[in-house]
């Protein structure tokens, strides 16, 4: 699954992700990079559904759609990128989940 995702990728497909495909342990060349997952689960669904000007991205005027980690998991070691936990969730700027 993650060799055709990084394939697809590499061809300039956009690809969407799913939580099971991001529970799996890619082996290192199969795997995606931080910007490119990050995408998977924001921009490029809302571009698939043609909602790119209501959602995906952190914008004026767009959804208040995000969850806040409690670590930047574009800057923190790789390894620790597992024990990252939800803080809060936020959909349509209303807090649907804060942990504690």
């Amino acid at each position: 699954m993650f060799y055709l995702t990084v394939k697809a990728l590499l061809s300039g497909v956009i690809v969407m992700a799913v939580s099971e495909i991001a529970k799996r342990s890619p082996l290192s060349e199969e795997a995606v990079t931080r910007m490119q997952a990050l995408k998977m689960f924001t921009i490029w669904p809302a571009w698939a559904a043609f909602e790119e000007d209501l959602r995906g991205t952190i914008e004026v005027g767009k959804l208040a759609d995000l969850t806040i980690l409690s670590a930047d998991i574009m800057k923190i070691p790789e390894a620790e990128i597992l024990k990252t936990r939800c803080v809060m969730t936020v959909i349509n700027g209303e807090i649907v989940f804060e942990g504690s």
